[in-house]
């Protein structure tokens, strides 16, 4: 029960953030029809009320999108965190890294380049040499691996392997 409560607050924050950041952005009318919107998203509804991993990601990437003018240490620690909720977080380093390119704040950009090279790169590095990877339980499984019903039924590993085998 505790867990759901966790989620439906991180929800409710994840749309408060996204409201403060469209108001600076985009003004007040813009940043209320958008959090009209995203209240009676059927997807975050459904995310509020289970218990995943999807809500987190959400609420690293409002988090990062609200502080990205002004909290430079705010940013990092959701960036740094939200590839760590899910693999598709990713994408949020090289966003960041790439609007504060664009913003001439290049030793901002680059102390999160090379903090998320280092903490994506365990992480990535950690889920492919993974020995116990298993087909579905990973981007990384599925591209590597097949389980071994899977290989004795086809005779092959993933298209991925096949590829490189050829």
């Amino acid at each position: 029960e505790w867990l759901v409560l966790l989620h439906v607050v991180m929800s409710t924050v994840t749309l408060l953030l996204a409201y403060l950041a469209c108001r600076a952005a985009l003004g007040r009318m813009v940043a209320l029809a958008a959090l009209v919107v995203l209240t009676v998203n059927p997807s975050l509804i459904a995310w509020a009320g289970q218990i995943g991993s999807e809500g987190a990601l959400a609420l690293c990437i409002a988090l990062a999108v609200w502080a990205a003018h002004t909290q430079s240490g705010i940013v990092l620690v959701a960036t740094l965190a939200a590839p760590q909720m899910r693999t598709v977080g990713i994408v949020l380093p090289a966003a960041v890294v790439l609007y504060w390119i664009l913003q001439r704040r290049y030793w901002d950009a680059a102390v999160v380049a090379t903090l998320s090279v280092i903490s994506v790169g365990v992480l990535l590095w950690w889920t492919v040499t993974d020995p116990n990877m298993v087909a579905g339980s990973s981007y990384a499984a599925d591209l590597a691996r097949t389980t071994s019903h899977e290989a004795g039924q086809t005779g092959r590993t993933s298209m991925v392997m096949e590829l490189l085998f050829r």
